[in-house]
């Protein structure tokens, strides 16, 4: 005989991963995820680069400050988990406070603001778990032993700052995605050297290579709506006289 108590816990937790089935009608589709679950409306490059993860395992965006890039790694990491069975995460970066303070805030953010299903602890080292075992971590290149121990079809590796990031540590990753895994990397080009680096100039094939340029968010163009946090037409004039037009903070 079964307890009450142990039936209404099976029931919720039925109801919790059928709840969870229904964002799979989203799988292929980042953008509209993001509009409709996360109420997250993302700026037309922001779109282009989701929308290029349905279709590309590996994904590089080199840009300038303050396109939102910390938000864009965010969403694509709920994305994935939310949609994709089986799906793990690892959200990672050059710098630990990157990933402790920056991206792990944005996705708590948006996870609180969606409402979404799964608890999402404050440690990205602990991370967000959901009931049927799919997970976004957040490691630091401190962490790099437990990088190196990850596996799966629907692993999906999200490198923030990825200029900087060792390239021991992105050996070990790229042992990872042997089993059909992914990748998006996204960062300031502040580095002549090093896999990014690579991805947009001798393994340029092996990924789809994008290029934001500060100048193109929409508080510098006025084309549609501002967003407050990315970088203004008076910010990037700014830049511009005191570095010139190739410098990695604007272009």
């Amino acid at each position: 005989m079964s307890w009450p108590r142990v039936e209404w816990l099976n029931a919720k937790l039925d109801a919790t991963i059928s709840g969870l089935n229904d964002f799979t009608k989203y799988s292929g589709d980042p953008v509209a995820f993001c509009s409709d679950v996360l109420r997250f409306n993302p700026w037309h490059r922001q779109a282009e680069v989701l929308q290029s993860l349905s279709q590309n395992r590996r994904v590089a965006v080199r840009s300038g400050h303050k396109v939102g890039k910390s938000r864009l790694d965010a969403a694509a990491a709920l994305w994935w988990v939310y949609t994709q069975p089986g799906a793990r995460v690892i959200l990672t970066s050059s710098g630990n406070r990157q990933v402790k303070t920056i991206l792990w805030r944005e996705l708590r953010n948006l996870h609180r603001q969606a409402q979404l299903p799964g608890v999402c602890a404050l440690d990205p080292g602990t991370g967000l778990k959901l009931p049927d075992g799919r997970e976004v971590l957040g490691f630091t290149t401190q962490d790099a032993e437990r990088m190196a121990g990850q596996s799966g079809a629907a692993l999906f590796f999200i490198i923030d700052e990825a200029s900087g990031f060792p390239q021991s540590i992105w050996e070990a990753v790229q042992g990872n995605l042997a089993g059909g895994g992914r990748v998006l990397c996204t960062g300031n080009p502040t580095k002549p050297t090093g896999f990014f680096f690579d991805a947009f100039h001798s393994s340029r094939e092996l990924w789809l290579p994008i290029h934001i340029s500060s100048e193109e968010t929409p508080n510098c163009t006025g084309d549609g709506d501002p967003v407050p946090g990315l970088a203004t037409r008076e910010w990037v004039d700014e830049m511009l006289r005191e570095y010139g037009s190739t410098s990695p903070i604007v272009d």
